[in-house]
């Protein structure tokens, strides 16, 4: 880490502590980790008053970096009104009236016919050659003093530097142990994170393996096969059949996978699961040829399946991909049986696949082995890879040669030679299975169906709730309005009446006929004599019909107008419009201001500008520094001729707010850009 990293790590420290103290009771699992993080604010700060957003030690970090780092500004100001002195007077032997830096030293550009005629040291030529770039005598101490100046601030930043990482030092150990805290609980929220992306769930550990709905996370989601797989005692072996390109090997590493998974701490893409703990877990998938080794396929599984045999033990999970390929199907399908068979002695799991028939026969009579296979589409001619429980899987050889464009006759030839080995009970087998994939695949179409409807249904339920909540809040709004509407009537009637009878007893014929009229007026507004429509002209105050809002005319035209009022824009009908009897207020003084630029640049880069161009531009951008009471600004004007820069040194000379011009030092840009320093305003 570097210093702001560290003053950094408090910080999250403290984020981290102050979230989850205001989650109060949601991460109770985690507060002896939060507990555990030690943190030095004070250290923090210090890091933070010392060094810069961008790296850098700041001025104010001691103060002899302030001291010095003033004294070098001085320096160079010193040195360059001295170079430009010595300019002046020597102009005839230099090839320019510009400085430069080499060698970190400040130097003037002498003729190279003329610098036997200077007293000075050379720092080089220019690629031409017909320049020298030589520091004169009188520019060495002050030279020499900047140097000197540069050597200590480097120094001091060092010492800066130094004491901050002793500081760190005394808690580095706490923060390494920072460092593994925050990793562990950055991993936990990965993983929460990756169990709501893919709906995932939390196995629960039992003699069991139960994993419902399974969804291989890196199949995507729109296509994946949701599949169940149950190993349940005294059932331990399960025996996966069914043709190549089927899927039985998706499920046996979706097996493998989800069960790392949980010993990881992480949710599964499932539905539920139980999951057994495992000592080990012995996996054979792939056929693991290699050269070096001299191994073929069937040589890789055999030195795997050596040692599995040699270390399996019965909290083991095996993963057995195609026992007993590679090799002789008649010797494979064999020896694939007689490692079951020692296997099973073992009483590990075991999840193995097969496409031998020889294994099929043997896994239907013993009743610790469940047997399960992968459906084949045989109308398509293609896997769906749904996993199907309690069935032997076909190969399907000869239809998927078939679709791979093996030619016809030889597949109905192979056909015919399958059938005269058939047996009956072959045949009536197939023919269950058949019926029972039939018999699944309505019972999904059915679920489906339920499902859609029951999406549906719920769908109405919420829009019969809306409109009847809907219904009830407009007729109790109605209600309360009309109730509203009728007490207030019946308020002005009153009052109206009252006024009334204190006329007749008064005798006061003529107030008794004005009060009747203002009855038959109740429910007219009390509105402003109308202008005529002609007389209305932009910026006459006016009213609004119908409302309390008076402002000034923007926009007229025969229809419409826009009225201003309080500084908002109204649009209304012209009609609605009538003549206030108040007039618009003008107190405000008439002044002439010139505002301010909002933000300004220190910088301006006239490159490309011919000179009547940049003139201009320089003086309105000048005008807006001056506004702005800039300290200092820097004019990039490039190396080119120098036309531009003697143009721009020429137009400023003179100019009453500019109180002193050079050319930028090495990082300024150099003879490309002048820094003008401004008058500031008192």
């Amino acid at each position: 880490m570097d210093l702001l990293d560290v003053a950094g790590h408090a910080y999250c420290c403290v984020s981290l502590t102050e979230y989850l103290q205001a989650a109060a009771g949601q991460y109770e699992e985690l507060a002896d980790l939060i507990h555990s993080l030690h943190y030095s604010l004070a250290l923090s700060r210090e890091i933070e008053r010392c060094i810069e957003p961008n790296g850098e030690v700041a001025d104010h970090a001691s103060v002899k970096l302030k001291t010095l780092r003033k004294q070098l500004g001085s320096c160079e100001n010193e040195l360059h009104a001295n170079a430009d002195r010595y300019i002046r007077s020597h102009a005839s032997h230099l090839t320019d009236t510009i400085t430069t830096i080499r060698n970190d030293r400040l130097v003037v550009l002498v003729k190279n016919t003329d610098k036997n005629n200077i007293s000075g040291f050379i720092h080089g030529e220019s690629a031409s050659g017909q320049t020298v770039y030589m520091e004169p005598d009188a520019l060495l101490v002050l030279n020499n003093q900047r140097l000197s100046i540069i050597s200590q601030i480097k120094d001091e930043i060092q010492r800066i530097l130094f004491s901050l990482s002793q500081m760190v030092k005394h808690e580095a150990e706490a923060y390494q142990a920072n460092l593994f805290t925050l990793s562990l609980l950055d991993s936990y929220n990965a993983k929460a994170l990756w169990a709501k992306q893919y709906n995932a769930t939390v196995t629960k550990i039992g003699d069991e393996l139960i994993i419902e709905k399974a969804r291989h996370p890196l199949i995507d989601s729109t296509k994946v096969v949701a599949n169940t797989y149950r190993i349940i005692p005294p059932c331990k072996t399960l025996l996966i059949t069914g043709p190549n390109t089927g899927g039985k090997t998706v499920s046996l590493k979706t097996i493998g996978l989800f069960v790392l998974m949980s010993y990881c701490g992480m949710a599964i893409s499932c539905e539920e699961a139980t999951i057994p703990l495992f000592d080990q877990l012995f996996v054979d998938i792939g056929d693991n040829q290699s050269i070096v080794n001299s191994l073929s396929t069937f040589s890789a599984h055999l030195q795997k399946l050596a040692y599995i045999c040699d270390h399996a033990s019965e909290n083991s999970l095996i993963l057995l991909d195609e026992l007993g390929g590679g090799t002789d199907p008649v010797e494979g399908e064999c020896l694939a049986i007689s490692v079951l068979d020692y296997l099973r002695q073992l009483q590990p799991m075991i999840v193995a696949t097969t496409h031998y028939n020889g294994l099929k026969t043997y896994g239907k009579s013993h009743p610790d082995i469940l047997l399960a296979s992968v459906q084949f589409d045989v109308e398509k001619l293609q896997p769906t890879y749904r996993y199907i429980e309690g069935l032997t899987g076909q190969s399907n050889a000869l239809d998927i040669a078939g679709k791979f464009g093996l030619r016809p006759e030889i597949v109905d030839y192979a056909r015919e030679l399958k059938m005269k080995g058939r047996t009956r009970e072959d045949q009536l087998m197939e023919d269950l299975e058949k019926a029972i994939i039939a018999n699944q695949q309505q019972r999904e179409a059915l679920a489906q169906q339920q499902e859609s409807l029951a999406a549906v249904q719920a769908d109405l339920d919420k829009q019969v709730d809306y409109y009847q909540n809907q219904k009830e809040t407009l007729l109790e709004q109605a209600r309360s309005e009309a109730d509203q509407y009728i007490a207030d009537i019946k308020m002005a009637a009153d009052e109206l009446l009252s006024q009334m009878r204190e006329v007749q007893t008064s005798g006061q014929l003529h107030q008794g006929i004005a009060l009747q009229h203002e009855i038959s007026q109740l429910a007219e507004t009390d509105e402003e004599p109308a202008a005529p429509l002609t007389d209305l002209q932009v910026g006459d105050y006016v009213s609004i019909n119908n409302t309390n809002q008076r402002g000034t005319i923007e926009s007229l035209d025969k229809k419409k107008a826009i009225v201003n009022v309080n500084g908002m824009k109204i649009h209304t009908k012209r009609t609605d419009l009538r003549a206030s009897k108040e007039t618009l207020k003008k107190a405000e003084k008439i002044s002439h201001r010139v505002s301010k630029p909002t933000a300004l640049s220190y910088e301006l880069n006239l490159i490309g500008m011919h000179i009547d161009e940049a003139l201009p531009v320089l003086d309105k951008y000048l005008d807006d520094c001056i506004l702005m009471n800039a300290p200092y600004i820097r004019i990039i004007h490039g190396f080119g001729t120098g036309a531009l820069r003697k143009a721009i040194w020429s137009h400023l000379q003179n100019n009453r707010y500019v109180d002193e011009m050079r050319l930028g030092m090495g990082q300024e840009g150099g003879s490309g850009a002048t820094i003008i320093t401004l008058k500031r305003k008192k």
